[in-house]
């Protein structure tokens, strides 16, 4: 997927927008925000790892995961 990004710009600044507005939707000066940008930016990571298979886990863990961030970022 970062191979295919790299050789087309147009999709890369694409996908730079799309993050870039969903961050700027969050007020990082607040600890709310602190909380819901680390937990946006924990929850893609997670994404990211299973999606190049870095990370096999089974479905339950998967939604575990997902609420262990919810639970601990979320005010």
């Amino acid at each position: 997927m970062m191979a295919s990004l790299m050789q087309a710009p147009e999709q890369l600044e694409a996908n730079r927008q799309w993050y870039r507005q969903r961050l700027d939707r969050i007020d990082s000066a607040t600890e709310e925000g602190k909380s819901l940008r680390l937990a946006f930016l924990a929850c893609e990571g997670l994404f990211l790892l299973r999606s190049f298979n870095f990370l096999v886990v089974s479905e339950d863990e998967w939604e575990s995961m997902f609420q262990d961030v919810l639970n601990r970022m979320l005010p």
